[in-house]
């Protein structure tokens, strides 16, 4: 066997494996962009559905402000036009907040999907303590009013 063949048998396995090793790092990457781009969508659109409800609030503020200024000086038929525009207002702004909400809920699920798919587990909600973990939840603690296997207590009659 030549010189030749003996250094390809020797560094082929150590090249396959370093082009693994980079392909992983280069996929691990990606992926971590995208997490941070979903990540970045939610709270845009977070601080743009908060900016919406303060120009709303202040539009409905403002003419609640004309409301009661029509109703000082008397114009009845003012009055109604501005309660009518106030109305219709206020329903163009629930209609706006739910398909933001909406659309807040959907860019969320993407968000999960992504995590789910790169392999990182869900964060658990705050305040969540499974039993056995934590300081304030210990293995082997059961609540006042729970039995041995963690069902509830009996009421007696």
């Amino acid at each position: 066997m030549s010189k030749i063949g003996i250094v390809l048998l020797a560094f082929g396995p150590v090249l396959v494996f370093t082009r693994i090793v980079l392909a992983q790092q280069v996929d691990t990457s990606s992926v971590r962009s995208v997490l941070r781009s979903d990540i970045q969508e939610v709270q845009a659109q977070k601080e743009e559905m908060k900016e919406n409800s303060q120009v709303s609030r202040q539009e409905e503020q403002d003419l609640r402000s004309q409301i009661q200024q029509a109703i000082q000086s008397g114009d009845q038929q003012k009055t109604q036009e501005i309660i009518a525009r106030l109305k219709a207002m206020r329903q163009e702004n629930m209609q706006q907040r739910q398909q933001d909400m909406q659309d807040l809920k959907q860019e969320r699920q993407d968000l999960r999907t992504d995590m789910k798919e790169a392999g990182i587990p869900p964060r658990n909600p705050l305040g969540y303590n499974p039993p056995g973990e934590g300081s304030a939840n210990p293995p082997g603690y059961n609540p006042p009013g729970r039995g041995p296997s963690g069902e509830g207590r009996e009421r007696r009659r």
